[in-house]
Parts: structure tokens; sequence; C-alpha cells
């Protein structure tokens, strides 16, 4: 596996002041070879948000 490029998928854009991590990254393949990423966002593993 060789890296081609790096970017970061999300950025929580004011953390000082809202906690907002991400958990549970996955990403998949498409037919033609795109990559598509999704997780779950919220102010902590058991928030209702």
């Amino acid at each position: 596996m060789k890296l081609l490029n790096f970017k970061n998928v999300y950025e929580n854009p004011l953390p000082q002041l809202e906690s907002r991590p991400c958990y549970f990254p996955n990403l998949c393949e498409t037919d033609d070879g795109t990559l598509l990423c999704c997780f779950h966002m919220g102010q902590a593993m058991e928030a209702i948000n």
C-alpha cells in the first residue's frame, strides 16, 4: 500500500468552545476506486447528539 495523498476528514472548527470528537471511522472503496469515509460524531461516547 502506498500513501498518495493525505487530507483531514473532519476538523472541529471551534475546539475551545465545543467538544466534537469523532468515533469509529470506516473506509470503503466504491466501484470506481473512490474512497468513502464515514464516522460517528458527538460530544461523548454516550451523548444523545
